[in-house]
């Protein structure tokens, strides 16, 4: 069998080649930086930004938080381009900035407007640091919604605006944006808060969650009696579920001996500890320690 042997491109036939070569070449710069160019004009990017819903964020910290996003390129395309516009990214940056709010609707009205619908977040509950303060002033506490989520740092409150719950402080000192984790159940434990103070004659002050899951709930009243400067304590264990703990503080109300105490000593009730299987302690102070 005889091979024939290629034959050689000429020289013209090498020059036309190169030639469409470059041709094709210049032709795909062409149409990728048309392409891009297109994708980066004024005309296609979104003209202005409108926020509203919002009531105690400021607005124009919302909207630079905006603009910074929509300021920067994604693949060499601007974020503000109407064609590539991420708006669950736009969402989840604001959300990351501003713990407060709850909900966020965007969407693009006329062509190019963003528009921008805030939900804050309601307070449902404050939750406190447990340390040691200089003054009750400098007291850090935060609101949390219903989910439990920390979104804000609280002023200081007096009175009974809100009752306190304190947690033990953590290492990292963290809490806007993180979720309260002292009881299982956020739903759970104020219901058997609201519980106790419908079944008793109880009013709670504060709430202290200490090491090893004891809890301490410090009274405000019990039966007439108010109390304001030494205050007496329910102690539970949250291994016991709420349903038992609030039988058991029953039990020891229902106590004759600790009513005949209370009737003559109401006012140095020291402790009702229930945080004990089948056994519910009472405590009052002495007249030396009162």
């Amino acid at each position: 069998m005889i091979h024939k042997r290629p034959q050689k491109k000429t020289r013209r036939e090498k020059k036309r080649f190169k030639k469409k070569t470059l041709v094709l070449v210049l032709l795909a710069f062409t149409i990728v930086g048309s392409f891009f160019y297109v994708m980066n004009n004024d005309y296609l990017a979104i003209e202005q930004v409108k926020i509203s819903g919002q009531k105690t964020i400021i607005k124009n910290d919302v909207l630079n938080v905006v603009d910074d996003y929509l300021g920067g390129h994604h693949m060499f395309i601007r974020r503000d381009n109407l064609l590539f516009l991420n708006t669950h990214a736009i969402k989840k940056q604001i959300q990351a900035t501003f713990p407060k709010i709850e909900d966020i609707n965007i969407s693009v009205e006329g062509g190019d407007t963003l528009i921008i619908v805030i939900g804050e977040r309601s307070a449902h509950s404050l939750w406190c640091i447990n340390r040691e303060y200089e003054s009750v002033f400098d007291e850090e506490c935060y609101f949390a919604d219903t989910t439990g989520l920390l979104f804000a740092r609280a002023p200081y409150f007096s009175g009974h605006v809100y009752m306190k719950l304190f947690i033990e402080p953590r290492e990292d000192e963290v809490y806007v944006g993180t979720t309260v984790d002292a009881v299982p159940s956020f739903v759970d434990f104020f219901h058997f808060l609201d519980t106790l103070e419908t079944s008793y004659p109880i009013s709670i002050k504060h709430v202290v969650f200490q090491d090893f899951g004891d809890v301490v709930i410090t009274l405000n009243r019990l039966y007439t009696q108010q109390y304001n400067n030494h205050i007496p304590v329910i102690i539970y264990n949250q291994k016991t579920d709420y349903l038992t703990i609030i039988r058991d503080i029953g039990v020891v109300l229902d106590f004759d001996s600790f009513k005949k105490e209370f009737s003559e000593n109401a006012s140095r009730l020291d402790s009702i500890d229930v945080r004990f299987r089948n056994k519910a302690l009472y405590t009052f102070k002495s007249d030396s320690n009162q």
